[in-house]
């Protein structure tokens, strides 16, 4: 089956403290939903920030599309949909703000599908950001992540703190993304297991820097 991700042995230290990332390995087919599931500390989101360019590793080697990470194109970058828990746009901007961005940032932002999801999903469309609460702010950002025809969606701890029915909610969006088109694929990880148990098709389990 054809690798979308291929994380090779990644490793990465921080001066001044003992945590570590010790050769970290794992590969996220087409079509598949690949979980990460560890406790807060573990390791996920430096792998992430390794996986996305954001940090630097020490050894190993990131692949995605086939395309080593430091070689991949702004147009290789469009097929990437990315949710990071500190990162998002301006909360003094509103929807129609941001799907107004959207429209010129990506070649292929269905535009339709954004606003059909909006009405769904009870976001509104001309209220700050800033009034969200935080199931609507994260609901909001994976639905710019998935809005693009992104082939490959990489989310950090996209349930974390939301109530169930919120939950729900941004897995089922998950599991549609996925069955939609069968070369899309997703990376999520959780320190929630329960919520990639019924999601994913592979679960890696990560503790103190290592896949075990």
């Amino acid at each position: 089956m054809e690798h979308i991700l291929e994380v090779d042995n990644l490793c990465k230290a921080y001066p001044d403290t003992t945590f570590m990332l010790n050769n970290v390995s794992f590969n996220v087919c087409k079509g598949t939903i690949v979980g990460l599931v560890g406790k807060n500390g573990a390791g996920k989101s430096t792998a992430i920030g390794l996986i996305t360019g954001l940090i630097k590793p020490d050894s190993g080697t990131v692949k995605t599309f086939g395309i080593p990470a430091e070689k991949l194109t702004p147009s290789d970058k469009l097929n990437l949909g990315v949710f990071l828990d500190n990162s998002g746009f301006s909360t003094q901007l509103n929807v129609s703000d941001i799907e107004h961005i959207l429209k010129h940032m990506y070649p292929e932002f269905e535009r339709e599908y954004f606003n059909k999801k909006c009405i769904e999903l009870n976001i509104p469309k001309n209220k700050k950001i800033a009034e969200f609460s935080s199931g609507m702010k994260v609901k909001l950002k994976i639905l710019v992540a998935i809005t693009h025809k992104a082939r490959l969606l990489i989310l950090d701890e996209p349930t974390t703190g939301l109530d169930v029915e919120a939950r729900n909610e941004v897995l089922d969006m998950l599991r549609q993304y996925v069955s939609f088109d069968d070369t899309r694929s997703i990376l999520i990880t959780s320190h929630i297991s329960s919520d990639l148990e019924n999601l994913c098709d592979d679960i890696y389990l990560i503790h103190n820097g290592r896949i075990i």
